[in-house]
């Protein structure tokens, strides 16, 4: 199971109460789709840099799911791919550490 501190902020109670409900605490590397409500501002963003990797992060509002054709388009322009987060790491979610 994930879990990603809402606005990344975490402590060592935060990373404690994580580790005890046997939960994997994932950061994103990328992501800025609440400063801005233009959706190809959203993807280029996204896409600037873009590295094996990298994690975006979206949320669910409008802006970001009409950025996601020109972002997955991108990726695939750059040879890249979005995958699940589990595939991305190796399969290590869901096992205590």
């Amino acid at each position: 199971c994930t879990f990603r501190p809402p606005g990344f902020a975490q402590d060592d109670s935060v990373v404690d109460v994580a580790r005890r409900l046997r939960m994997n605490t994932v950061l994103a590397t990328r992501g800025n789709d609440m400063f801005t409500r233009d959706p190809n501002a959203v993807a280029d963003y996204a896409l600037d840099g873009i590295a094996p990797g990298d994690i975006l992060l979206l949320h669910q509002v409008d802006h970001s799911a009409e950025a996601l054709p020109e972002i997955l388009g991108g990726l695939r322009d750059r040879g890249l791919r979005s995958v699940p987060v589990a595939r991305l790491l190796g399969g290590r979610l869901g096992r205590s550490r």
